[in-house]
């Protein structure tokens, strides 16, 4: 589990949106985003990560950027505070009504940016459209289970067993106007790693407190404030931003002169090599805390075969020996104190502990130890060690 940081110039002190804030918590920043500002005069606020924006339909593509861009222009049932606990959103409540049966009671006066109300059909319709083939959010949208209108704001979800976790599955899920996807040709997500081009793919229609204005690929993204947002009666948009601008620049060093020189206003990822000289630096203020997010190794269990492997008939990782042995080589210690420079932590569990549920569990960390790595191999058939390739939710650190 990493450590977060992000950079902010001094350039722009006023305050950023709330949800925006919000977000970007979410994705593992810590309370001390929310810094005290004086006003400022609104302005356009800019910011830019490494990575691009790639499509606005919002279940063709669960990749972090996109995310946290589409989760200004669209809204869930539920979002999280700035702890990372749940909180109604288009939901105002719900209930479990027995053990595969919940029931959400939705916010009424909702209106999508097109100005049609928000009802339960466009709730039936967005878990169902996220659980076909083309969905980049199947995995959560299927264990959801089935979605039925009870009235025009409520709907029952019967699920396909006890599932404690529904409020997680529900939370992944991004709610469209049905009439405008009807309308537009957009019942079915796009088809992102064919390359499909959509109407949805390039328009948005969502209920947030800020609508999709524009995208030019590996330039800009451009989003507007939404004054009929539900969120700003309710207190909840907190800010003087009426435009965001989001930037992609791969690279570091150019990403990095452009928030120093005050062109942006807020770096994501600032490269870890650079922590410890921007501190110093009086053009910017950095923004640290921990990350809600754990990379892991994947070790294919199921398989009888283990595929993208040297080895032929068999599957290694059925063997708890070798799954020990991958352990004892790799220096944990290591990763942290100088791949990662300090900025992250070992952790026991799939899930962060900010994360309410399920309960994370602390680690128990074994020792660095390539002999007993070797020894495990050579008992478990493999004296030569053997060629797989690994399973990672990220390609690079």
């Amino acid at each position: 589990m990493g450590e977060d940081q992000v950079v902010r110039s001094r350039a722009n002190r006023g305050p950023v949106p709330a949800p925006f804030l919000a977000r970007v918590f979410a994705a593992g920043l810590a309370s001390a985003l929310l810094l005290a500002a004086a006003p400022a005069e609104s302005k356009p606020f800019s910011w830019s990560s490494q990575g691009d924006f790639l499509t606005a339909d919002p279940h063709a593509q669960n990749e972090g950027i996109n995310t946290l861009l589409s989760y200004h222009f669209y809204e869930r049932l539920t979002a999280r505070d700035r702890k990372l606990a749940l909180i109604p959103s288009l939901a105002t409540s719900w209930e479990q009504v027995d053990a595969t049966t919940w029931r959400f009671r939705l916010r009424k006066g909702v209106k999508f940016h097109d100005g049609t109300p928000f009802t339960a059909d466009d709730v039936v319709f967005s878990i169902e459209r996220a659980q076909l083939p083309s969905s980049n959010y199947k995995t959560f949208a299927v264990a959801i289970g089935k979605p039925r209108r009870i009235d025009d704001h409520t709907v029952e979800i019967a699920t396909p067993g006890p599932t404690p976790i529904l409020l997680e599955y529900v939370n992944t899920i991004m709610i469209m106007s049905r009439a405008w996807a009807l309308k537009n040709g957009a019942q079915k997500p796009q088809e992102f790693k064919n390359a499909e081009d959509t109407f949805a793919s390039r328009n948005a229609n969502g209920t947030g407190p800020f609508r999709f204005v524009s995208w030019e690929p590996e330039v800009k993204t451009r989003l507007v404030k939404n004054p009929d947002w539900w969120g700003i009666a309710a207190g909840r948009f907190e800010g003087n931003v009426t435009e965001v601008v989001y930037r992609p620049i791969k690279s570091d060093a150019t990403r990095m002169a452009a928030l120093v020189s005050g062109e942006i206003d807020f770096v994501l990822d600032p490269p870890l090599q650079d922590i410890a000289r921007l501190k110093t630096s009086p053009q910017v203020s950095i923004l640290e805390g921990p990350e809600n997010r754990v990379i892991f190794l994947v070790m294919d269990q199921t398989r009888d075969e283990l595929a993208y492997s040297s080895v032929k008939g068999r599957n290694p990782f059925k063997d708890p020996r070798v799954r020990q042995a991958l352990y004892a080589a790799i220096d944990v210690e290591a990763i942290g104190s100088r791949v990662m420079r300090g900025q992250s932590a070992p952790t026991g569990s799939m899930v962060p502990a900010r994360v309410s549920s399920p309960a994370s569990v602390e680690p128990r960390l074994l020792p660095h130890d390539p002999a007993r790595a070797r020894k495990l191999l050579a008992e478990a058939g493999y004296p030569n060690g053997f060629e797989t390739q690994p399973s990672a939710p990220t390609t690079a650190t």
